[in-house]
């Protein structure tokens, strides 16, 4: 299985430094994920747990009083060690809590004084610690089809206080006009938010898209307001091997009201391995100022690990993709690499394939035997749970669409054998969720001619229904559903 983690930062002004919220994805660091069943990474795990690290240029910056123009950088070089967890309490609900503690200098004013009044002279570098406030995250999934997903997520920020220093204001002539202690790791009230995830499987990457809303009422440094912000987030992880890859993000925050002085933004390329199936390294390196250079933070660094265990689910099996199974053993060559047999799976409820470039691997074996091939026997089949009818119909209309791809790339109609079993032939009774995705798909089975022995002969070999009994079958629906159509 591809596994990436990756990493993403965010410039923002206001008193809890935003950059260091991290997600609860194993693909992503900043962007969240629907968790697809279909992904091109590991998405099967109960409990996540996160330790990394960062280091960050300039996270806060001083602006003029119009938020118009960069006068100057407050807080400097700050590290920090981010610790996070999470757990799916069912497939589609997760709980979670991160936070971090952080290490930073920060540039303490001197002050001197003239005919106008007090002005600032210079300053000198200080430096502190701190924890962040802490997000406790709770995602759901309420739509999980084959190729896309879409959750929602609502949070809640716990204020701690943290990385107070004192913060020089200045009136519109450039003298001091006072000097506030702020809490520049802490937005210093409580918040909340939610954020709306869309995630997406292609054939070659996945994309995840997040808007989302936020609200804290003092997270405020002198003329920069950032309590209510509107977030956007665009995402791509491209598998580079079976164990690594990279991950692409850009991130934007709008401040309402929307004031284009306070939108910072930021772009991010990173990889990371698998380690084991379980345990992912990820490193990456964040730039900003893309849009405009007042937005504070050139670029950041960033690595760590997580760990994603599977530790109470069962185990979820993948959709719609071909799996090969051993049916039987032949003493000469096989349609199927070692098989004669292949199944496709399909998702809940649907009857039509998804796209037939699912099938291209079926249809080539079959056109490479055509020769050898007596037929063909497509055979659908459907979960438990729904009425006996409602499945009968079901099996029937996957039988009958993957029978019309077939047909429509060449391969002859007095090969193809389409027939619905509906619930008949379960291969998991155990009625969990992973059963019923076991349950639902097509099987295709190839009988070969019989050359002197040569080919496999004895259908009673196979583990499906014989011949004489699908025909019968075959019969009964005929007349309620075409087949095949030309």
């Amino acid at each position: 299985m591809k596994l990436l983690l990756l990493v993403l930062s965010l410039n923002l002004f206001s008193t809890d430094i935003q950059q260091f919220k991290r997600s609860h994805s194993i693909s992503y660091e900043m962007l969240e994920d629907a968790r697809l069943k279909n992904s091109h990474v590991y998405t099967d795990w109960d409990l996540m747990l996160m330790a990394g690290w960062s280091w960050v240029e300039a996270p806060l910056v001083r602006k003029n009083t119009k938020n118009s123009s960069f006068t100057g950088e407050i807080v400097q070089d700050l590290m920090a060690i981010h610790l996070g967890a999470s757990a799916y309490v069912t497939k589609d609900l997760m709980i979670g809590a991160h936070a971090y503690y952080g290490m930073f200098n920060w540039n303490k004013d001197i002050y001197g004084s003239n005919s106008g009044g007090t002005t600032i002279a210079g300053f000198t570098e200080e430096s502190g610690s701190a924890f962040s406030d802490i997000y406790l995250d709770f995602k759901w999934r309420f739509s999980s089809q084959e190729r896309y997903g879409w959750a929602v997520m609502p949070f809640l920020k716990i204020p701690t206080g943290g990385g107070e220093i004192p913060i020089t204001i200045q009136n519109k002539n450039g003298f001091v006009d006072r000097v506030e202690q702020e809490k520049i790791l802490s937005d210093d009230s409580w918040g909340y938010g939610i954020r709306l995830i869309h995630e997406r499987y292609l054939d070659y990457l996945n994309l995840t898209f997040n808007l989302g809303f936020e609200n804290a009422d003092n997270a405020e440094i002198d003329e920069l307001d950032l309590r209510r912000k509107v977030t956007l987030g665009i995402g791509g992880y491209v598998p580079l091997g079976q164990s690594w890859g990279l991950n692409l993000e850009w991130m934007r925050h709008f401040t309402l009201p929307f004031n284009s002085n306070q939108n910072p933004n930021e772009f991010f390329i990173g990889a990371s391995a698998g380690i084991t199936k379980r345990l992912v390294a990820f490193a990456g390196a964040g730039f900003g100022n893309l849009f405009s250079d007042t937005d504070g933070n050139d670029w950041r660094i960033s690595a760590g690990l997580k760990w994603a265990p599977r530790l109470w689910s069962d185990e979820r099996k993948e959709i719609n993709l071909i799996n090969q199974e051993v049916v039987i053993e032949c003493k000469k060559p096989y349609v199927f690499k070692q098989s004669n047999k292949v199944i496709v799976r399909f998702p809940h409820d649907i009857g039509q394939i998804y796209d037939d470039r699912d099938l291209v691997y079926v249809i080539n074996s079959i056109k490479d035997r055509i020769d050898d091939i007596r037929t063909i026997d497509v055979i659908g089949h459907t979960s438990a749970p729904a009425s006996e009818e409602y499945n009968q119909k079901l099996s029937v209309e996957r039988a009958n669409s993957v029978a019309r791809v077939l047909f429509e790339n060449g391969i002859p109609e007095r090969l193809i054998n389409p027939v619905g079993m509906g619930e008949r032939q379960l291969l998991d009774r155990s009625g969990t969720a992973a059963a019923e995705e076991i349950n639902r798909r097509v099987e295709f089975v190839a009988h070969l001619k019989e050359k002197q022995g040569y080919y496999c002969e004895d259908l009673d070999d196979y583990d499906i229904t014989p011949i004489d009994e699908i025909q019968e079958t075959r019969t009964l629906i005929k007349g309620e559903i075409p087949l095949i159509e030309k």
